[in-house]
């Protein structure tokens, strides 16, 4: 075989050879640039991405953000202040956003829309799993937020036909306990309480958790508009209150330095309460700043463990 056909063998085996090589290529770079590959890389170097959300957990948190007639509002900044944050999310076309919430007990949605001041409401993960919630922006700054499942109707129950009975003295009936916990709101603070637990020497002690979504000052006033009331109408009156490494006795103001974003917790006693009293009809806690009364938060129906 000459030098030329050797030549023009090797030039023709190259050129064969090229489409097979420019398919391996293009198999490279498309798994290089999918989307797959470079969430896998993210995750190594620990940059978090919108895009490279774990589909495999599924949310236990929807939402529908909407206008104060019920219009869906588009590309709405949702963040969720808690323990664990997730990334924000941005609401589709039809208003709906979903999350994933790691952490339990209550969290601050805090929802950012165009032509609307921000505003913030907040959501009990231990018992709104897997409910989709309306929340429709107001322009004073207040949301109005509602539950969108359907209620179960209630089987009505056959009443039985009463029998005469002799005339007793009236006898209190505890309503259905609460189901704990429960949250109040009071400007940016949300007050979660967590437990009412008896003690000794028939002391009862309520367990608050805080959160605030900005910097704030204030007390909690242990005089007597602070208390327990049972179902004959009796009162209870603390006895200390506790706020981490602060305590106050009766008729003082227990301060509660609040930090944006920033978790605390308040412990109040509760002197006098017999055993017989196992749940509260009332638990009032009064709040101020200075020297002026501000708010009342109540909490009814509390069960007492």
């Amino acid at each position: 075989m000459t030098r030329s056909s050797r030549i023009n063998r090797i030039n023709w085996t190259l050129i064969l050879g090229i489409p097979s090589a420019l398919a391996a290529l293009a198999s490279v770079l498309t798994f290089v640039i999918s989307k797959d590959f470079r969430c896998n890389v993210t995750h190594l170097v620990g940059i978090k991405s919108s895009q490279c959300v774990d589909n495999s957990i599924a949310p236990n948190i929807n939402l529908l953000v909407s206008t104060e007639s019920g219009e869906p509002i588009e590309n709405a900044k949702v963040e969720f202040i808690g323990i664990d944050n997730p990334e924000p999310r941005y609401t589709d076309n039809s208003g709906f956003v979903a999350a994933q919430i790691k952490n339990e007990g209550f969290i601050i949605v805090r929802v950012r829309a165009k032509n609307y001041p921000t505003q913030n409401t907040t959501i009990n993960v231990n018992t709104q799993q897997v409910t989709t919630r309306e929340i429709r922006l107001s322009q004073s700054g207040t949301p109005a937020v509602k539950d969108l499942n359907p209620t179960p109707t209630p089987t009505p129950t056959p009443t039985p036909t009463p029998t005469p009975t002799a005339a007793t003295t009236p006898v209190s009936t505890n309503p259905p306990p609460a189901v704990l916990p429960l949250t109040e709101v009071w400007g940016s603070v949300a007050f979660q309480l967590d437990s009412c637990t008896r003690k000794k020497s028939n002391i009862v002690s309520c367990h608050f958790s805080l959160i605030s979504t900005q910097d704030v000052n204030f007390q909690v006033s242990l005089a007597n508009l602070t208390r327990i009331v049972d179902g004959l109408n009796n009162p209870y009156y603390v006895n200390k209150g506790y706020s981490g490494k602060l305590a106050a006795g009766v008729n003082n103001d227990l301060p509660l330095n609040m930090v944006k974003d920033a978790h605390s917790n308040i412990i109040i006693d509760f002197t006098g309460v017999p055993d017989s009293v196992s749940q509260a009809f009332l638990l009032n806690v009064e709040l101020n700043r200075g020297y002026s009364s501000e708010h009342n938060l109540e909490f009814r129906n509390i069960p007492i463990q």
